[in-house]
């Protein structure tokens, strides 16, 4: 399952990033 995350890792790296600007928005991001 994790291969699919490493096939598309530049994918979920992006989205990883667009969800952690979100949660520093909302003061919650550590």
């Amino acid at each position: 399952k994790w291969r699919a995350c490493w096939d598309s890792v530049r994918y979920c790296s992006e989205r990883c990033r667009r969800a952690r600007s979100r949660l520093r928005a909302q003061g919650i991001g550590r």
